[in-house]
């Protein structure tokens, strides 16, 4: 576009004419270089490149300032190397847009690309002075410029033409609803994605259900319904990852480009832990690997601004008979292998949560409320009184404790002093253990059967009904007296040899005992039942 400046005053109003003359040019200031600045250049890997644009000055100034701005564009060839379209600055994106697609529309003219600024931008070439819409890549779903993330990477499939994901600075991968209704809906979903940028998303050809993302140093295939975990991913390597796409004749096969100047070919039918080739094409980093439709030929660019094609093999473009069956049948298993995991982790997540609350509850702590489970407003009372049973219940679990630690000390402390004894000494403290059980059991039985007597003595008068009741009572002991006696046989049959004439003996004085208390109790009453002294005797 031509300006032209029309005068409306007169030449005499501008003063005295200025008398020109031609010359030659000349230079009126001229700056070296400075070593020790250069010294100081710090290298960046890689850079941003943007476009430098200068005014024209006048001679008599010096040129040494510079304004670094950048314009969008659209080129048509057939018109020369001038851009046929062009988007305003002002209503463009604030950083560099690193990718940008073409999209499945009626018409043929739309596109929509991304940018570091955080915005996704839809235009049409018809009409470029503004986008057609905007979407902030807002993690938190609010759809606020603040608090949204910048893009390296674009996916969009035709066959999904209101879905796109985006791959973030931060790493994150975020999956987009053009048409949702709510900002919660505009950002459908969060994948964890990796450690770096994400600067490759593609989706594969045959399972679009599957994606392929690369970043920091290994590449990762995603499921749709995973976002926590990918299914499947490459070891980390000493060099970075920079690119990555599938193979559209393979479905097991995908291409990645690393810092190193290497090109990796994956076959994860032939190999999953290493790549099946690995081709080193330039001194210099690969930064970007694009595949025909054939899938034959593999084009490759360098940081260096050089293209290199490869034309693969048979053998990386022939898919196998049953391979897409294969391929399937692999990622719904490892998808429904990091589901198990994800649910196992999210159990023992919430056993950890109950054992901690149950450590408070011991430590006599409150009650740790987590979000929603705090009671509300007029419910203080009641929640005192949990409170305060909760701290009773924790008490007794602690006393409860405390006595399970003595015993378990007390004994070990006698485990370790039987350790300690000889054999002989060892077979002395059995037996006295044995007589003083014996002399215990026979002091009981002396109480049990006075107890009976004092019964006895005090219900002789009170008829037949109540003798008869006495009578039922003792036979009912008599038969417990006698079982008790049939399982401290059972109990001492294993004994050794020398400890069998120890209890028979200690068995004959029990029985002596055990009958003259019968004795004695059946003596305070006219009318003992004949058969008791016999019960009891056996028993003993």
């Amino acid at each position: 576009m031509n300006i032209r400046y029309v005068y409306t005053r007169k030449r005499a109003d501008f003063g005295k004419q200025c008398n020109f003359s031609d010359r030659a040019s000349e230079i009126h200031a001229d700056i070296p270089p400075n070593p020790e600045l250069a010294e100081k250049f710090i290298l960046r890997n890689p850079v941003s490149r943007g476009i430098q644009h200068a005014s024209e000055m006048s001679e008599h100034e010096v040129n040494t300032e510079r304004v670094l701005s950048e314009v969008r564009g659209l080129w048509d060839r057939r018109k020369g190397s001038l851009p046929a379209e062009l988007s305003p600055v002002e209503n463009s994106h604030r950083d560099p847009a690193w990718q940008v697609i073409w999209i499945q529309s009626k018409t043929g003219t739309e596109f929509f690309s991304a940018s570091t600024d955080g915005q996704v931008l839809w235009w049409d070439v018809r009409k470029m002075n503004e986008p057609t819409e905007i979407l902030y890549l807002d993690p938190t779903k609010n759809q606020e410029l603040n608090c949204s993330v910048g893009a390296y990477a674009l996916e969009y499939e035709p066959t999904i033409p209101t879905k796109f994901m985006a791959g973030t600075e931060q790493g994150m991968i975020i999956s987009c609803n053009r048409k949702g209704k709510s900002p919660a809906e505009k950002v459908a979903a969060v994948f964890s994605g990796h450690k770096g940028p994400v600067y490759a998303l593609q989706r594969n050809p045959f399972f679009t259900k599957f994606f392929l993302s690369v970043g920091d140093w290994s590449a990762r295939i995603w499921s749709e319904d995973m976002k926590d975990d990918p299914i499947m991913w490459t070891p980390y390597h000493d060099s970075g990852a920079t690119d990555g796409r599938w193979s559209p004749v393979r479905p097991a096969l995908f291409f990645m480009t690393r810092l190193n100047g290497c090109l990796e070919i994956w076959d994860y039918v032939f190999k999953q832990r290493e790549p099946a080739l690995t081709i080193k094409v330039s001194d210099d980093s690969l930064h970007c690997v694009r595949v025909n439709e054939e899938g034959q030929l593999v084009a490759v660019g360098s940081h260096s601004g050089v293209t290199t094609i490869l034309e693969l093999s048979d053998g990386f473009t022939t898919a196998a008979k049953n391979e897409k069956a294969t391929v399937g049948a692999m990622f719904e298993r490892e998808t429904h292998r990091e589901k198990i995991l994800e649910t196992r982790a999210k159990e023992l997540r919430v056993k950890e949560k109950q054992r901690a609350m149950a450590e408070a509850a011991a430590a006599g702590a409150p009650p740790v409320y987590t979000q929603g489970s705090r009671p509300f407003e007029g419910a203080t009372e009641n929640a005192e009184k949990a409170e305060k049973a909760e701290v009773a219940d924790g008490e007794t679990l602690v006393k409860k404790a405390e006595d399970k630690e003595e015993e378990e000390e007390k004994e070990e402390g006698e485990a370790s002093a039987e350790e300690l004894l000889s054999p002989e000494e060892l077979l002395n403290k059995v037996e006295q253990d044995f007589f003083e059980t014996i002399d215990e059991e026979r002091r009981k039985r002396e109480r049990d059967n006075s107890e009976r007597s004092r019964r006895l003595e005090s219900l002789n008068g009170a008829g037949d009904e109540g003798e008869e009741e006495e009578e039922e009572e003792e036979e009912d002991e008599a038969t417990a007296d006698e079982q008790d006696g049939n399982e401290e046989g059972e109990d001492s049959e294993g004994e050794e040899e020398d400890e069998e004439d120890i209890e028979g003996e200690a068995r004959r004085i029990e029985g002596e005992g055990l009958a003259v208390g019968a004795t004695d109790g059946a003596e305070t009453s006219d009318r003992a039942p004949p058969e008791e002294n016999e019960v009891i005797g056996k028993g003993g």
